[in-house]
């Protein structure tokens, strides 16, 4: 096929035969499409897209060069090849990267956009009768700068009209972990005084109600300065004197509730809420605002796009057995580690194990076949991780369990004794949508019957599996784009 194309890229230079460019195009497409689908796997990755761009040149070459070198204008089929070239590289080389190298996808469109500037300057040098060509081209690399932006900014749809159109301005406390990953995603981040209410008895409660004050000057002036079209929060301290200033300078503000009850900031910032957003319908009755919306938990599109066959080399596990992905929450459970530390011969009796402890924490796992373990991982191996599991063991966080439903995975909850999980592990128990177990109350037999039932046993992981499913919406993300937009003024209302 390389020799066929070279072939027809030399008849490019002396005749302008556009049919068997064509021709040999739409057979290129067609190989590689039957080459993929039967030989490829993840460590032909790099094989693979260095094949599509050398075909991917021969025909950006095959489609161009003649009207630089005859000097003739460009016609129909000129344009066609020029179309269609780049929309099947690039598919091709999304559909790729995307499970592993998720934050290369922007570079590769602004790579060929920068491309394509460079043919449109070549063309109005070498043949600049030929107008048409050069806005063709130039067209094409407006729109590969344009898929850039939002490639770079995680692929959300609201964040995609924010960057192109507005500013995001996050507002976190000074030494949370929040400032980290603000900064990863590129977005700007200021810092203000905040205070936490415990509910145990702690001599910082004292300080709590001075940290207010402070925040809630530091955020007038915060909200006058920056002129947000919007406040958004999930129920954090920190946002509660962010959305008080807002409110009293006719600032819309969001806030969305997580957990299945609404906890002390929520309570504090509902007065001052325009709308109102809960993860979970029961949730609804909770805040006397009409103006309360059922929308489900947002989670990132990667998640239902990474595909299992591609986790299998990333961890090193096997195609026939089962997998039971063990995941302690954003920062790991020491004493989950410590019972699958304790159990793990007999757990790989039964399955092979992804863990994942948390940084810092894998010191004491041990090693054994059939075990992978990885302190921490970053979303789009975390969506692998879920993707190739048939099980998950794991927290009673609200992430945790947005994820869970939107992937309809069968899972053993273990929450956090005395903490918020408790009532969501709680209501994951009413409605039948996943094994709850008590740390308190653990044994190898108790977790070895659940294991069974998530595991093994077909017609519970298809009860649970369903169960889990309907708790959220499957549009979460979608419907609280749409409460922010009608927010905006953007749209209709959802």
């Amino acid at each position: 096929i390389a020799i066929l194309n070279i072939g027809i890229l030399a008849v490019a230079f002396f005749k302008k035969w556009r049919q068997l460019t064509i021709l040999g195009f739409t057979g290129t497409v067609l190989n590689f499409a039957s080459w993929y689908g039967v030989y490829y796997n993840s460590e032909k990755l790099f094989f693979a897209i260095s094949v599509l761009s050398a075909f991917y040149i021969i025909y950006t070459l095959a489609g161009v060069i003649a009207n630089f070198v005859t000097k003739k204008l460009s016609d129909t089929g000129d344009l066609f090849v020029l179309t269609i070239n780049p929309v099947w590289f690039f598919g091709w080389v999304y559909y790729l990267l995307k499970p592993q190298y998720e934050n290369s996808l922007g570079f590769v469109a602004a790579g060929l956009a920068a491309l394509y500037i460079l043919f449109a300057y070549i063309s109005s040098f070498l043949n600049p009768d030929d107008k048409r060509l050069t806005l063709f081209l130039g067209a094409i690399a407006l729109v590969f700068l344009t898929i850039a932006i939002p490639l770079q900014l995680d692929q959300n749809a609201v964040t995609i009209a924010w960057a192109m159109e507005a500013a995001v301005l996050f507002v976190g406390t000074s030494r949370g972990p929040e400032r980290y990953a603000i900064a990863h995603c590129g977005f700007r981040f200021t810092s203000i005084f905040s205070g936490k209410w415990r509910t145990y008895f702690s001599i910082q409660n004292a300080f709590a109600p001075f940290g207010v004050v402070i925040g809630f000057i530091q955020s007038l002036f915060l909200v006058w300065k920056e002129k947000p079209d919007i406040i958004l929060t999930a129920g954090s301290f920190v946002a509660v004197p962010l959305a008080w200033a807002g409110r009293l300078m006719h600032i819309p503000v969001l806030v969305h509730q997580q957990d299945i009850h609404k906890g002390l900031a929520n309570r504090l910032m509902e007065w001052c809420a325009t709308k109102i957003t809960v993860t979970f319908q029961e949730t609804l009755h909770e805040f006397e605002s009409t103006q309360t919306v059922w929308t489900g938990n947002p989670v990132r599109p990667i998640l239902l796009e990474a595909r299992a066959h591609d986790a299998i080399a990333r961890f090193g596990i096997s195609a026939q057995k089962k997998t039971l992905l063990v995941v302690g929450g954003g920062t790991g459970s020491l004493w989950l580690n410590r019972f699958i530390a304790e159990n793990i011969q007999n757990i790989t009796q039964h399955c092979q194990v992804i863990h994942i402890t948390g940084k810092g924490k894998a010191d004491h796992s041990p090693s054994a076949p059939d075990y992978s373990v990885q302190e921490f991982l970053e979303y789009p191996d975390m969506a692998l991780a879920y993707a190739v599991s048939d099980a998950v063991v794991c927290r009673a966080g609200l992430s945790t369990i947005s994820e869970l439903s939107q992937l309809s995975k069968p899972a053993i909850v273990i929450p956090l004794p005395d903490s918020h999980q408790e009532d969501n592990a709680g209501y994951l128990w009413e409605k039948k949508a996943a094994v709850v177990l008590d740390q308190n109350d653990m044994s190898w037999e108790k977790f070895l019957k659940a294991l069974e039932k998530v595991l093994i046993n077909q017609q519970d992981r298809l009860e649970l599996s369903k169960a889990i499913a309907d708790l959220t919406p499957q549009d979460a993300t979608e419907k609280v784009a749409a409460v922010v937009e009608e927010m905006l003024g953007m749209s209709k209302k959802y």
